[in-house]
């Protein structure tokens, strides 16, 4: 029988997918405590998974997905790249505090109003 050795993880892969549960929990208004406490988990735990430290197994990464509200291919969108437009625009807080406002808005008529208005407000400052 071959010898099987244990093989180095992909961290790159691990730091992405930590990167992007980090993002959608502030951008969902979700502590560290309160993932950790829905995961049965310590919050030092989730910082090793923000981190890449410690890799997410799939039956974790799925039930963070359920809590966080997103399906589990959401922590892998964007892999192939370094960085994606959308990791540039959640750098800035003032973004993660619009995009989660935005998703409380329930009437489409008022988010569409506010998709136009902030198009007006882009297409003034582009020169």
């Amino acid at each position: 029988m071959p010898k099987i050795t244990k093989t180095e993880p992909d961290s790159r892969i691990d730091i992405h997918v930590g990167q992007r549960i980090r993002q959608r929990r502030m951008l969902a208004g979700v502590s560290q405590e309160k993932l950790a406490s829905a995961l049965g988990i310590t919050y030092q735990q989730v910082q090793k998974y923000e981190n890449g430290t410690n890799r997410v197994s799939a039956s974790r990464l799925y039930r963070v997905s359920k809590t966080l509200k997103v399906p589990a291919s959401y922590f892998f969108d964007g892999i192939q790249n370094d960085e994606t437009a959308e990791d540039v625009l959640y750098d800035s807080s003032d973004a993660r505090v619009l995009v989660r406002e935005f998703e409380q808005i329930k009437d489409p008529a008022a988010r569409k109003q506010l998709v136009n208005l902030t198009r007006t407000f882009a297409n003034k400052n582009k020169g």
